[in-house]
């Protein structure tokens, strides 16, 4: 969860002597906003406050008088006891998918009520709508899920998962914890909408760990399955699933003792780039994997005999080429690449961290 605050800007004249009453009052430190998350274009920001949804327009004279959905509505639905875990904008930017109360919901922005698109009794999680903004996809019960927004109807599109076995487009807690600091997702919509990547979780041979909570009157054990050093990891697999026929084509990355830690699309559809790390978290491969037949080429290699920082700075660029975070030169900077991994020059300056 991160915080902003929106605070009063002072008057151009000079500040006012600052009272005790300014200094202890209820907004003094400005009004906190929890989760922005800009719309697709850039003009809005959507944000939690006072038990509410609120789409603001940063370059507007004034903030929007009602929010777009209260939290107290939304529990008149949902239960008493439902919070907004995830909103996602539509593609368009004409309305916010909600994931709320174990269902998924959708909250237009124009004419319209809060429609309920689920109602099961296992929980639905993140949901991502597609490209076009026809369709959602989402994990139910440790599978891949797809929901058609026009005929409300629903497809599996993977069957075998299974807690401590099995997980599809959703990742293990190894991976949610250490990987991906706690911003997890399991699957990636293509440019076209045709196929969607995701990762397939092996976690039979990882140990289980209990874990016991003492603070109700009664302690309570959960399992937890978790690798310690030397202990099997989980198998990692990175798939694409071509949504018309149904069928996945695995790629082909190397090594089942590797960390798959970053996916990504190629801009054109037709790729996904694999970050794959090593074990011992010295080399990290940046693999571009042929969606048609899984078949991978080495882009780049850092490598690094300590120890390899795993970053959030990869983007593709329209024309194919990309960004690159490296700490190559001792600093961490971003380096621009062809689009065949070549060609790498800095476009940050050095010195920063």
């Amino acid at each position: 969860m991160h915080p902003l605050l929106f605070l009063p800007l002072l008057a151009l004249t000079g500040p006012a002597p600052l009272s005790y009453d300014a200094m202890f009052a209820d907004d003094a430190a400005g009004r906190p906003i929890e989760d922005p998350l800009w719309s697709p274009d850039g003009r809005r920001l959507l944000c939690e406050r006072e038990e509410a949804l609120w789409v603001m327009a940063p370059d507007a004279s004034s903030g929007p008088s009602e929010p777009l959905l209260r939290l107290s509505d939304l529990r008149r639905e949902a239960g008493p006891e439902a919070e907004i875990d995830r909103a996602v904008w539509m593609p368009g930017g004409d309305g916010i998918v909600l994931e709320a109360g174990g269902d998924l919901w959708l909250a237009p922005l124009g004419p319209g009520t809060l429609r309920r698109l689920t109602r099961t009794e296992e929980a639905e999680t993140d949901p991502q709508p597609s490209p076009d903004g026809t369709r959602i996809a989402f994990v139910r019960d440790f599978d891949l899920w797809l929901l058609d927004l026009g005929s409300g109807a629903e497809r599996a599109l993977t069957t075998d998962g299974a807690e401590g076995a099995f997980l599809n487009g959703t990742t293990g807690w190894l991976y949610w914890e250490e990987i991906w600091d706690r911003e997890a997702s399991g699957f990636w919509w293509s440019p076209d909408g045709r196929r969607i990547a995701y990762t397939r979780f092996d976690e039979r041979k990882v140990p289980v760990h209990p874990i016991v909570d003492d603070a109700p009157v009664h302690p309570q054990v959960t399992s937890q399955r978790y690798p310690k050093p030397g202990d099997p990891n989980p198998v990692v697999q990175v798939g694409v699933l071509d949504l018309a026929s149904g069928r996945t084509t695995w790629m082909a990355t190397g090594g089942e003792d590797l960390y798959l830690a970053r996916v990504a699309w190629a801009p054109a559809a037709d790729a996904v780039a694999v970050q794959a790390l090593t074990r011992s978290q010295t080399r990290l491969d940046l693999l571009r994997c042929a969606a048609a037949d899984g078949r991978c080429a080495t882009l780049l290699t850092e490598q690094w005999p300590t120890w390899v920082n795993l970053g959030k700075d990869f983007a593709f660029l329209p024309d194919g080429r990309f960004l690159w975070g490296s700490e190559q030169s001792g600093w961490r900077r971003l380096y621009l690449a062809g689009a065949d991994g070549r060609s790498l020059r800095p476009v940050s300056p050095e010195g920063w961290a």
